[in-house]
């Protein structure tokens, strides 16, 4: 092996591993193995017992890490008191206390908690930075899922703050989008959008929509246009509200729907006639709702 430095490489016990740097690789503990380690930085790797085939950059990278083996750490005290392996941080702090499972955390203090969670990827700094537990989650951009604490599972954030604050099998799309929310099952498409809908779950949000109405509601598909302006919305059974009004409205049993053109959003009507007529000429005239059924 290569040993630079005052104590690099101390407690190393394998073959062909490079130590560079004031107490890398030294300190108490020895490795199981080290063969093929790559280790740079003022005590990088220190005292660290699980060494195989890694690449440790940084000051204090790996430190007081019981198992790095397949690992890559770049960055201050990256993946430091790690326990697991095959995993990959890069940044300042990135992925400071995982003990089992992990994944790849990019950005300062990306996946910073996480403990126990598997197959999390973090891009971006902040990014997931207060989940301890969760698994199989994806946040992408800065401060991505950085609220989302404790065990949130299967979520996806993309975006400059995107993400919940809590739940599971989120999707937020868009700057900010999902920001506050606490459900789950729920799908966020553009900037800001469901950052109203706080504990409310099973919702489709398409488009900047966000706002106070949409406080815990569940269930609903909303669509907006790039303004953040509402444009329809369909309750949890499906019932329609045309329009840009904040409080829905499902119109009554037999209303019909009624276009202005293009100059505003269909509205509903009043419920037509309903009844049996005979015609001039003897036929019997069916109408239901102002609409005729049929003619016999």
């Amino acid at each position: 092996g290569v040993n630079i430095g005052v104590n690099a490489g101390k407690a190393a016990s394998g073959q062909g591993a490079i130590w560079i740097g004031q107490d890398a690789g030294g300190g108490g503990a020895s490795p199981t193995t080290d063969s093929g380690a790559v280790v740079l930085g003022y005590r990088a790797a220190y005292n660290t017992g699980g060494m195989n085939n890694n690449v440790i950059i940084g000051a204090q990278a790996g430190e007081n890490a019981s198992d790095l083996a397949y690992s890559v750490a770049i960055g201050y005290q990256a993946l430091r008191a790690s326990g697991a392996r095959n995993n990959v941080a890069v940044g300042y702090q990135a992925m400071t206390a995982v003990t089992t499972g992990g994944g790849v955390a990019v950005g300062y203090q990306a996946l910073l908690a996480l403990t126990a969670g598997t197959k999390n990827t973090a891009i971006g700094s902040n990014a997931l930075k207060l989940i301890t537990t969760g698994s199989n989650n994806t946040a992408i951009g800065e401060n991505a899922g950085a609220s989302l604490a404790t065990g949130g599972s299967n979520n996806i954030f993309i975006g400059l703050g995107a993400g919940t604050s809590g739940g599971n099998t989120n999707l937020c799309l868009g700057n900010s989008a999902g920001a506050g929310v606490t459900g789950s099952n729920n799908v966020f498409i553009g900037a800001n959008s469901g950052s109203g809908v706080l504990s409310g779950s099973n919702n489709v949000i398409l488009g900047p929509i966000s706002g106070d109405f949409l406080n815990n509601v569940s269930g609903n598909l909303l669509l907006g246009n790039g303004a953040g302006k509402l444009m329809l919305r369909f309750n949890e059974n499906g019932a329609m509200s045309p329009g840009s009004s904040t409080t829905p409205n499902y119109g009554s049993s037999g209303a019909p729907l009624i276009s202005t053109g293009t100059s505003s959003a269909p509205s509903w009507g009043t419920p037509g006639v309903t009844g049996t007529f005979q015609t001039a000429d003897g036929k019997t005239l069916v109408i239901q709702n102002g609409l005729v059924a049929s003619i016999s």
